[in-house]
């Protein structure tokens, strides 16, 4: 699979009506939403990837370059992606200094790891002059980002380094509350970047105002939390064989997860529907556990028990959004549940096979799909509720796709990490000028 791909494709995904109103284009076909789409998840992504190779790097085994690997193939599509805007020399130069950063990552948790102490400062030295060097060239490269902003930024994602600090001391609740952040964090940071680049190029990522309207919103906020999703549930599956506080802290930001899933489903069709939609999601999630033990101990009537009552999760959940949005034709969204059922057993084999390199990238494809799934009910949902998009549907050709920005802003307040409502009605980028 040309992975690669990622940034020009900016996942296009599933694209179809899922209610009786005609709708003439999905939220991400805009190249302005295609932007923030693709720069939120491939951020995000290395959020992820980065605090997974700082667990293995702890713990010096065989899944530490596996976990590079994921990393560097995620840097070379960020490459890829700043490249395409800003030129080839553009693109390298990005791609050093990201790398760069990573490196410092690293460094700095094998510095711990030996205790050696002037390995460690040089590795907190060297990530203070990236911090400066990188927001220079960004700020450099777009003169509607400032660099005081960027740095604001970049400090909180060089905050990382205390996730190492936390996984040698064994405070693994401490771990995911530190990762969830910085992985929401990102989209912060995908978000500022996206637009100051829109305003940049409006002749290339046109359609702004609909890509930071409130329809889009919606979409990037399930976009965060089912890839979120996707990325906790390969680390319940890595930490199995780790320690049991490890895998049992992972688990509770698994459920964490599916409990801000929930409210957002309660706000849109109350908390009767909140409730149902979570019995369900809460089952497949532990039928995933029970899948991974299973395979973690060779019990194969136990994984076909566990594989059976997951691939059942796909039709319970297709029949809810069935029942809630009085869906005309449910196959594509049983397809790509179904699609991401398969993501989550195929990972649990290929790590419980020794293929490490496998169980990551299918762990990435996992997480690049859910971004297909939260496109289909974004839109869905939108063609429930017409008429309040507004302002989408005053600068959106044809009919648009209406939605409720009230959704939107008790969605994104409810999270509490991106903001994004708040920075959109007020006109400012966060890294704006």
């Amino acid at each position: 699979m040309a992975r690669n791909k990622t940034y020009a494709a900016l996942a296009m995904g599933i694209v179809l009506s899922l209610s009786a109103p005609p709708i003439v284009m999905a939220l991400d076909e805009t190249p302005a939403t295609e932007l923030r789409v693709t720069l939120d998840r491939l951020l995000s992504e290395h959020a992820f990837l980065t605090i997974q190779a700082i667990h293995a790097g702890v713990t010096d085994n065989d899944q530490f370059a596996a976990a590079a690997g994921a990393l560097e193939a995620n840097t070379s599509e960020l490459e890829a992606a700043f490249g395409g805007i800003y030129g080839e020399d553009g693109g390298q130069r990005f791609g050093d200094l990201w790398r760069a950063h990573i490196g410092y990552v690293v460094d700095y948790t094998r510095a711990r790891q030996a205790g050696d102490e002037d390995g460690e400062q040089a590795a907190v030295d060297g990530m203070a002059a990236y911090q400066e060097d990188f927001a220079a060239f960004v700020a450099g490269a777009n003169p509607h980002l400032s660099e005081e902003a960027l740095h604001v930024l970049l400090e909180d994602h060089l905050g990382q380094l205390q996730q190492v600090a936390n996984v040698q001391a064994g405070d693994y609740d401490a771990v995911y509350r530190t990762a969830r952040d910085a992985y929401h964090h990102m989209f912060v940071l995908g978000d500022g970047l996206a637009e100051a680049i829109a305003t940049q190029f409006p002749q290339t990522f046109g359609g702004s105002a609909f890509a930071f309207g409130p329809a889009v919103d919606l979409r990037i906020v399930l976009d965060q939390l089912l890839g979120e999703h996707a990325f906790l549930a390969a680390e319940v599956m890595r930490l199995a064989q780790t320690s049991q506080d490890a895998e049992r802290a992972a688990a509770d930001a698994l459920a964490a997860n599916g409990d801000s899933i929930r409210i957002a489903i309660e706000d849109i069709y109350g908390e009767a529907a909140g409730r149902g939609f979570a019995d369900i999601w809460e089952q497949h999630n532990g039928h995933y556990v029970d899948y991974v033990r299973a395979k973690l101990s060779d019990d194969a009537q136990g994984a076909t028990r566990a594989r059976a009552s997951l691939e059942g999760f796909t039709d319970a959940v297709a029949d809810f959004f069935i029942a809630a949005t009085d869906l005309p034709d449910a196959e594509p969204l049983r397809a790509a549940l179904a699609a991401h059922t398969s993501h989550l057993l195929e990972q649990v084999d290929a790590h419980h096979a020794g293929d490490h390199v496998a169980s990551f990238d299918i762990a990435r494809e996992a997480h690049r799909h859910m971004g297909a799934i939260s496109d289909v009910l974004a839109t869905g949902i939108a063609n429930q509720f017409p008429g309040r998009f507004l302002p989408d549907t005053a600068s959106h050709p044809s009919h648009g796709i209406p939605w409720v920005s009230w959704l939107a802003l008790a969605v994104v307040g409810l999270l509490g990490v991106l903001g994004l409502l708040d920075r959109r009605s007020s006109g400012q980028s966060g890294l704006s000028a």
